[in-house]
């Protein structure tokens, strides 16, 4: 292949990326843009009872065990999702608590490195591993802190998005994490809300964090669920592609068989030529050897 059909080539392949990328991003804004008319919070309000049989069969297996006669039914998806979120945000947590405590304590080395410390090096040395101590335990319980506070609030969150996901009859769609999230930010700002007032108080706290929670979960609701397509179309085009390559046509057997038998042809050809060649030099050195020998028993 010459150098400018490779840079074609690169081109293209760059171009073609770019494409899908665009068409993602549309997507994007175009399922952000949907009206709220378009979202299927019918079994919420149609079917309420439906809708807390299935949640009260989801609570039922996480904390009821069966009987030793039934058999273990099947785990729902949306419990193993939960677990899965809840302790990515629990391992987030903890990383952010103690890289946030490191560098506090980095700047605070920083400024004891300068003070004076005359007072003998034993004294010093002893002081230093005291310090060492206690900054350990407050990186443990930064980390701790941390992850409890994030881990609780993924807990919080995907427990009720999924809960919601099962309520409406498996429906995954933005209405779950728009909902989670705002139920999610009100209880956690009416509990802060309690620290700077009465209910009323309370109640502001309450809505503002509803809102805040409905505004920030309805786009991120709609790039989750594009962002899934998209990997599941991924998926299903590499899948294809791999089932294409190994699938066995007729047509490719039957030339894969023919010129595996022309191979062998040739090498048998080949293999025939250099034995007639050793036994045509075999025999020369025979009758080489048969004339030697006469001649020398006749002298």
């Amino acid at each position: 292949m010459s150098p400018s059909g490779g840079d074609n080539d690169g081109g293209a392949a760059s171009l073609t990326e770019d494409n899908d990328s665009a068409l993602l991003i549309a997507d994007t804004l175009r399922a952000i843009a949907t009206p709220p008319t378009a979202w299927n919070v019918d079994p919420l309000f149609v079917e309420p009872a439906a809708c807390a049989r299935r949640v009260a069969a989801a609570l039922k297996y996480a904390f009821v065990p069966p009987a030793d006669d039934k058999p273990m039914p099947p785990r729902p998806a949306e419990m193993d999702e939960w677990l899965m979120m809840t302790v990515n945000g629990t391992l987030a947590g903890l990383t952010y608590g103690a890289l946030s405590q490191y560098l506090d304590e980095k700047q605070a080395d920083a400024y004891l490195s300068r003070q004076n410390v005359s007072r003998g090096v034993a004294i010093a040395a002893r002081d230093m591993a005291e310090a060492n101590s206690r900054k350990l335990v407050r990186l443990y319980s930064r980390a701790i802190s941390g992850g409890l506070s994030i881990g609780g609030f993924c807990a919080v969150f995907f427990g009720l998005e999924y809960a919601l996901a099962i309520a409406r009859g498996r429906c995954n769609d933005p209405v779950n994490t728009t909902l989670g999230g705002a139920l999610t930010c009100a209880g956690m700002s009416s509990y802060l809300g309690v620290l700077g007032g009465g209910a009323f108080a309370r109640g502001g706290a309450a809505l503002a964090g509803a809102a805040t929670g409905a505004v920030v979960g309805w786009p991120v609701g709609h790039i989750r669920n594009v962002s899934h397509e998209w990997m599941a179309s991924q998926q299903m085009a590499v899948r294809a592609v791999e089932e294409a390559s190994h699938e066995e046509r007729p047509a490719s057997r039957l030339m894969a068989s023919l010129e595996a038998q022309v191979k062998d042809a040739d090498e048998m050809v080949a293999y025939m030529q250099a034995e007639k060649a050793r036994q045509e030099k075999s025999w020369r050195r025979y009758l080489s050897w048969t004339w030697w020998t006469s001649s020398s028993s006749s002298a």
